[in-house]
């Protein structure tokens, strides 16, 4: 995989997209309090009710899908094509951010 990506998207899409999803599944799987209250700026840290707490394990558990899903992809391929829809994919989730 290293082969198909220059260096500067390598390091962007291999490793710090699939750590930085792997903490957010972390933090929401551990701490769904701390990580509601995060969502907003000045937010006091309060108990959650259980529907919310099950929100936030939803989020992290499809924060922890990406990153797996980022690693096989990434790190398993080795046709450009793959990896090139694979980051238009990304692309089109990023857009929806907006």
């Amino acid at each position: 995989m290293a082969t198909l990506l220059p260096p500067v998207p390598y390091w962007v899409f291999c490793i710090v997209e699939p750590v930085s999803t792997a903490a957010g599944f972390a933090v929401a799987i551990l701490t769904p309090d701390e990580f509601v209250a995060q969502q907003l700026p000045d937010t006091a840290l309060t108990a959650l009710a259980p529907s919310g707490r099950l929100m936030a394990w939803q989020t992290g558990n499809l924060f922890g899908i990406m990153a797996m899903m980022a690693i096989a992809v990434l790190w398993s391929t080795t046709e450009a094509a793959v990896v090139r829809r694979y980051l238009v994919a990304l692309f089109l989730g990023d857009v929806g951010h907006l």
